[in-house]
């Protein structure tokens, strides 16, 4: 048999892998294989950020920036599309 092995821990180096980071660290917080994902682990942060009682609205305002800032290179890669939904997600988050 002359067929070579394929390595079989490889698969997951196929994936393209989409990283969540969170403001002060090198490390990827999170690692997500869809945007959709993405987006919900994100809005998690988000959300934990606009529920925390150790913030005033001027310091949740500056952590949400800086978790956005965290992300950037990722995010500007999106479409306009794929922005305005991001967007309104976190529009109706901060309304509730």
């Amino acid at each position: 048999d002359s067929t070579p092995d394929i390595p079989k821990g490889n698969f997951g180096n196929m994936i393209h892998k989409l990283h969540l980071y969170v403001p002060g660290q090198e490390e990827p917080y999170a690692t997500y294989l869809n945007l959709e994902d993405w987006i919900e682990g994100f809005l998690d942060i988000f959300k934990r950020i606009q529920d925390s009682s150790k913030f005033d609205d001027k310091e949740k305002t500056r952590k949400y920036n800086q978790l956005r800032q965290a992300n950037d290179a990722f995010t500007k890669t999106w479409s306009g599309n794929q922005i305005a939904k991001f967007l309104t997600r976190i529009a109706e988050l901060r309304r509730d």
